[in-house]
């Protein structure tokens, strides 16, 4: 009977053992599962900001848009009847004269393409960008596409100037 008893006995230590390590796998993917699970939770959290954000964005903007609508409409009629083309950093200059407070890159293209002007985004940044670069700046960026006066004096005599590219900015 001993010998029955030892095979048992060892019988008994490999199933242990089997179990020991079919447990410490499956404990293993439970950790696993728990971090994929706490991730998810975090990347829903972060979502669920970003949409309160949006929805708060969405909100300020649609009580801003008609204000912008009716500068932006004012301002067209007045570049609408310029007869010299201009240049789009005095295209650029009247539009934040015209906002009178800090505008955002957008802001400024929608206006300039009301107005008739065909400019893309870049150009419009670019021409903002040169502007505030210049020795006596008179515009500074005040964060990342948004601009402000700085009460600093346009040259005059540029409106009449044509873009040095042959351009001419005109609509």
């Amino acid at each position: 009977m001993s010998a029955w008893t030892e095979a048992a006995v060892r019988e008994l230590e490999v199933e242990l053992n089997r179990l020991d390590l079919d447990t410490e796998a499956k404990r293993a993917g439970l950790e696993r599962a728990q971090a994929e699970y706490d991730a998810a939770i975090a990347e829903q959290a972060t979502v669920r900001g970003m949409l309160d954000w949006a929805r708060r964005k969405q909100a300020r903007q649609a009580a801003e848009e008609p204000a912008v609508a009716a500068s932006m409409h004012q301002f067209s009629t007045v570049l609408a009847t310029e007869s010299t083309p201009l240049a789009q950093t005095e295209l650029c200059m009247r539009v934040l004269t015209q906002f009178g407070r800090d505008t955002q890159t957008v802001e400024v293209r929608k206006s300039l393409n009301q107005a008739g002007y065909d400019f893309t985004q870049a150009q419009v940044r670019a021409a903002l960008k040169y502007l505030a670069r210049k020795k006596n700046p008179p515009i500074k960026s005040v964060r990342p596409g948004v601009w402000r006066l700085t009460g600093a004096p346009f040259p005059a005599g540029s409106a009449a100037v044509p873009a040095a590219n042959g351009a001419g900015g005109s609509p």
